[in-house]
């Protein structure tokens, strides 16, 4: 799980992401990131009922999780993320899952050093 420095979990937080930050889409998930100038790199998660059930989202949350924690040591600090998700993540696996998040961080310019598996 990420740490509790690195959560993004005000409802006004997410709304400053969604409002003036820039958003990067692909068929599974889509990220917003809004540049902080701060030092801190916090990830937030967006999960709609349409997706399924709790522990269809749950699952997925997981996964999205876990992805992002093991990637977020190889981003660049100063920003706010949301990442949403779209009903191709049902169908993803862990791996394909932090795969697209590499890709997205990556056309958003916040990765330094992502090596994609």
């Amino acid at each position: 799980m990420l740490p509790r420095a690195q959560r993004l979990r005000a409802a006004r937080d997410f709304k400053r992401v969604y409002k003036s930050g820039r958003s990067i889409v692909r068929p599974a998930l889509v990220l917003y990131v809004y540049l902080n100038r701060g030092r801190e790199k916090r990830i937030g998660f967006s999960i709609s009922k349409k997706i399924g059930g709790a522990v269809e989202r749950n699952r997925i949350k997981r996964k999205l999780r876990e992805a992002s924690r093991s990637i977020i040591d190889q981003l660049k600090p100063g920003f706010d993320a949301v990442i949403v998700c779209r009903s191709r993540s049902k169908a993803a696996s862990f791996e394909e899952l932090r795969q697209i998040l590499v890709e997205l961080f990556t056309k958003a310019d916040l990765c330094v050093e992502c090596v994609s598996d």
